[in-house]
């Protein structure tokens, strides 16, 4: 039987009839959306339920167009009943699947191996983007173009190479540009940069290369909207910008591109400028950034395009000099009217949209009436930093669409899950929550509220810190002891430990390939 990319062999709950070889193609074992494993050609599927007699536990679904075996439930018992060789396959098969689950990372995320590019008229440049893309690949990777094939070639492609990459230019028919769409875990999108959106459902699949000259933010945020791709880049139709571009998408798809998540901590929150400082000084690219409260503000005004010391300036600017958190109020609500804030935001990112930036950024801030964390990678950046940065007791809560959100260190004080794993490696920059209330003998002084406050924050926070510090490739926690939660003044100590601990992220992170 065939099945196509998509579609559902069987669904959880459903009987179980049948036991299936997977001949060509690839399949996905499905329970509640998440997939649990992959099915590779001449693997068997589908006969726990028939040996048990039950229901299908989980939902298999085509992942790839794919050619099956099918084998009836009443024929499969009859020969394991009157067949001892039959008996002796299916203990040794049953066996073999046990170890390899023993093993399973469940949580790994795969890599993508099948790579489509998707010329979107009247753009012309399909082909250069796709030649570029095969070759920066096949620096780090066996690369596959096979042209134009079907479900059968493209298995054997796929067994063959570590990516395969299929084109489809506007000129090419619709079977064809179906054909790419259905097979492939991404999909780069090529147009023009003055283009209007096609609408894909590619959602989480998609990169967008828009080429010509720099598009209009209308456009930009219209992309987004037509197509949920992972990153938008924007580049003029010139070879060098576009090799930078396809450069940084390429080690996207092959797993090398080092994403950032910087935890909040108040003063010792600045310590990630000098991580970013270490990274550069070693030309490090720095393509996809996360964070959290204060550490939410390092990230966001890097990604703007800032060098490690132009975020250095502002944040001394903005923290030391004109301090923003210091027009204290009555506190009904919090201790400072948020208003200097709110002025500084506005100063730093005007209505600077997420879709705008250079770097990708995410910022993570609490949902106060859902009691949920919340990942903001879209609309104005100066609103979603304001959530984030809205610790409780210091700054009012923030209003978000029908929402109040406060500080996202509150349940995700370091936001690694806010950056796709299968990208790259992830260094995680996290602050403890010890030291800085007392630099000298003696009973320790007492605490502000707002030192109060976020200090049991972060303690609270410490399971999730826990997962999140799990998940990230490198974990670095810079030297701050004796800084105060609010003692920015001390930004070139906290600077100075984050180019200390960036300098040790960078011998950690050589194990990896870049």
């Amino acid at each position: 039987m065939t099945l196509a990319a998509g579609s559902w062999l069987f669904e959880a709950g459903g009987p179980a009839d049948a036991l299936y070889v997977l001949l060509a193609g690839r399949l996905d074992v499905v329970a509640d959306e998440i997939v649990l494993r992959e099915i590779l050609p001449e693997e068997v599927v589908g006969e726990l339920a028939v040996l048990a007699g039950d229901t299908r536990s989980a939902g298999v679904r085509a992942r790839r167009d794919s050619r099956l075996l099918r084998i009836p439930a009443a024929g499969f018992r009859g020969a394991l009943e009157n067949d001892e060789d039959a008996q002796r396959a299916v203990t040794i098969a049953l066996a073999a699947q046990l170890q390899r689950s023993r093993g399973l990372d469940a949580t790994a995320p795969a890599a993508p191996r099948i790579i489509s590019v998707l010329g979107c008229p009247p753009t012309s440049a399909t082909d250069e983007v796709s030649t570029l893309l095969v070759d920066a690949l096949g620096r780090h990777l066996n690369v596959s173009v096979p042209g134009r094939v079907a479900a059968d070639g493209l298995d054997r492609a796929e067994r063959e190479s570590d990516r395969v990459v299929l084109v489809a230019s506007p000129l090419d028919d619709a079977d064809w540009r179906s054909f790419c769409l259905r097979q492939a875990d991404r999909v780069v999108i090529v147009a023009d940069a003055a283009t209007p959106p096609v609408r894909l459902a590619v959602a989480q699949r998609g990169y967008v290369l828009l080429v010509g000259d720099p598009p209009t933010r209308a456009n930009l945020v219209a992309w987004h909207d037509a197509v949920g791709p992972r990153r938008v880049y924007a580049c003029r139709a010139g070879a060098a910008d576009l090799a930078v571009a396809v450069g940084a998408l390429a080690a996207r798809l092959a797993g090398r591109s080092l994403g950032i998540a910087l935890a909040g901590g108040g003063a010792r929150a600045l310590a990630a400028i000098g991580v970013l400082e270490a990274l550069e000084a070693s030309d490090v690219r720095v393509d996809r950034i996360s964070g959290c409260s204060v550490g939410g503000a390092v990230a966001a005004l890097y990604a703007t395009g800032h060098t490690a010391a132009g975020v250095d300036a502002i944040c001394y600017d903005e923290f030391v000099r004109r301090s923003p958190f210091r027009d204290y109020t009555l506190p009904r609500v919090s201790v400072s009217r948020g208003r200097r804030a709110e002025v500084a935001l506005h100063r730093q990112f005007g209505d600077l949209h997420f879709e705008e930036l250079p770097r990708q950024l995410a910022l993570v801030s609490t949902d106060m009436l859902n009691h949920s964390s919340v990942v903001h990678r879209r609309g104005l950046v100066r609103e979603a930093l304001r959530a984030s940065l809205s610790l409780p007791g210091l700054l009012p809560p923030a209003r978000l669409s029908e929402s109040l959100h406060i500080d996202g260190g509150v349940l995700d004080n370091l936001p690694v899950h806010a950056l796709d794993e299968d990208e790259g490696p992830i260094l995680a920059v996290n602050i403890a929550s010890v030291g800085g209330l007392s630099s000298r003998s003696g009973p320790p002084r007492m605490p502000t509220l707002p030192e109060t406050v976020m200090r049991a924050m972060l303690m609270g926070s410490a399971t999730s810190v826990a997962a999140a510090r799990d998940r990230a490739t490198v974990v670095v926690t810079p030297d701050t002891r004796g800084i105060g939660l609010f003692e920015f003044h001390q930004i070139d100590r906290a600077v100075e430990a984050g180019r200390a601990a960036g300098r040790a992220a960078l011998d950690a992170l050589a194990a990896f390939p870049r």
